[in-house]
């Protein structure tokens, strides 16, 4: 029986299915916008991945990730090979052609996106609006905030999306440096006692399970916060617990249910 970080391959089909999947629709997606002549299955089809794309690559980029993290983990113990380096300088090699496979992936909104992401100002109306009412509104927050329901950037309609993915930019308004510091303090916190939960678990699915999940808030917290202030490009990524939306609140509570169980059973054997 072949086993994966203590676990059963078998136990973890459906995890490497869902990766295949994801690589499958990135491909297709690929392939359906290189076509000249398209019929309407696969017009529809592409417009419901246009919409998707953010949380493929957003899931992906976690796996990816996680899977560096448990290659680190298992170089801690084992020295390195020769095989590592020549992995490492492939993946070096091939960052060469990153922009001319992003020319082929991204389309026409996100490639204003990125420049918007990189000079705001080049289509102040446009792409580059949200991210420039973004840092007007924190900015004008200054120490203490306006006060509650009291900013002029979010409650006269300036500030866009200010529910769902400007939330941080409505809080530093209204609270101030010392309010969007104190949320900061708690995601930190709430990190913080994930990643003692991946230490303290009993077997090593439940020590990945919960670094997941921690690598899942980290994404969502850096993106978004980092949206907001205009070092990231804006993916439309919600901040967990604060952004209005059922499915992602609720996904976000299922997480915290796993890593309440995961807390619960460190002691069973």
């Amino acid at each position: 029986m072949f086993y994966l970080a203590g676990v059963k391959f078998s136990l973890l089909f459906g995890l490497f299915f869902y990766l295949f999947l994801t690589i499958v629709l990135v491909l297709f997606n690929c392939y359906l916008s290189l076509l000249k002549e398209k019929n309407m299955f696969f017009v529809f089809f592409e417009q419901v991945m246009n919409r998707s794309l953010t949380g493929v690559y957003f899931l992906l980029g976690i796996f990816i990730l996680l899977l560096i993290i448990y290659w680190i983990i298992k170089q801690l113990k084992f020295p390195l090979r020769r095989k590592h380096f020549f992995i490492f300088y492939g993946l070096l090699v091939g960052s060469f052609f990153s922009s001319k496979i992003l020319s082929l992936v991204i389309k026409s909104y996100q490639r204003k996106r990125l420049l918007a992401f990189l000079d705001p100002k080049l289509d102040p109306l446009g792409a580059g609006y949200n991210v420039l009412q973004s840092k007007v509104a924190i900015g004008s927050g200054k120490i203490l905030g306006k006060g509650l329901f009291s900013g002029t950037q979010a409650r006269l309609g300036f500030l866009p999306e200010r529910h769902t993915d400007f939330i941080f930019s409505l809080i530093s308004e209204e609270w101030g440096f010392l309010g969007s510091l104190f949320v900061l303090i708690l995601f930190f916190i709430l990190i913080y006692r994930v990643l003692n939960v991946a230490h303290e678990a009993r077997d090593h699915f439940g020590s990945f399970v919960a670094g997941g999940i921690a690598t899942l808030f980290v994404f969502n917290c850096a993106v978004n916060i980092g949206m907001a202030v205009g070092i990231m490009p804006a993916t439309g990524l919600p901040l967990p617990f604060l952004s209005y939306g059922g499915s992602h609140l609720v996904s976000a509570y299922c997480a915290v249910g796993l890593l309440l169980s995961i807390h619960l059973r460190r002691f069973v054997h």
